[in-house]
């Protein structure tokens, strides 16, 4: 599994793969027609595809879903790793919560039903920072010194300038988790009316986007 800040729960890493899979399969249709491919990576990941060609976005998302499906091993990602996390989860959010609204019904997730799914509580429980989406004159008004003090890494850097990422930016660390005690996970299936629920066990509503 992937070194979220905290140990996803299955609800999370059906949504994770998902995601992740849909992506995978519309490059893969798009790939008969080249211009067409690239349209839907820059229009549906925009800030990913910046810095990834559609052959390297493909292994890699095909690298972090493997990682992710493997139950034995948590692997620590670099911020190039956290990018296409976020554009993909982001993306895949918005499609399914509008599918969520326009249906008025849960949408199959995994073995999941699932409700709205709220994209700002999973970045903010679920990823270290967002680094990644620091832009390119931010970077270089905190200049060097800056970039360390406040511990960016020198991906975050690279993303800022939209530049490629070499293989080693891209590799997977294996890392002894600091998770706490996993909660009940509860059913490995059956529907989920809102993700997550509030603490106090109710079903929250997720915001309508903004046009």
């Amino acid at each position: 599994m992937l070194y979220f800040a905290q140990q996803p729960d299955p609800v999370f890493t059906a949504i994770l793969h998902e995601a992740l899979e849909a992506r995978l399969d519309q490059l893969a249709d798009a790939q008969r027609n080249l211009t067409e491919a690239e349209d839907v990576w820059n229009a549906q990941c925009p800030q990913a595809a910046q810095c990834f060609p559609l052959p390297l976005a493909t292994d890699t998302l095909r690298r972090l879903l493997a990682a992710s499906r493997d139950p034995g091993t948590v692997y620590r990602i670099t911020d190039y790793g956290w990018l296409l996390l976020y554009d993909c989860l982001k993306s895949y959010c918005e499609i399914h919560n509008e599918t969520v609204r326009e249906d008025g019904t849960l949408v199959p997730v995994g073995s999941y039903q699932v409700g709205p799914i709220d994209f700002d509580w999973v970045v903010d429980a679920l990823f270290w920072d967002l680094d990644f989406l620091t832009d390119q004159s931010t970077m270089a008004h905190l200049g060097p010194a800056g970039r360390q003090q406040l511990g960016m890494s020198d991906e975050a850097f690279g993303i800022a300038q939209g530049l490629v990422p070499h293989l080693d930016e891209l590799a997977f660390e294996v890392v002894e988790p600091a998770w706490e005690a996993a909660a009940d996970p509860g059913p490995s299936g059956g529907a989920v009316p809102a993700y997550p629920a509030d603490e106090d066990g109710e079903d929250r509503d997720v915001p309508a986007p903004q046009p």
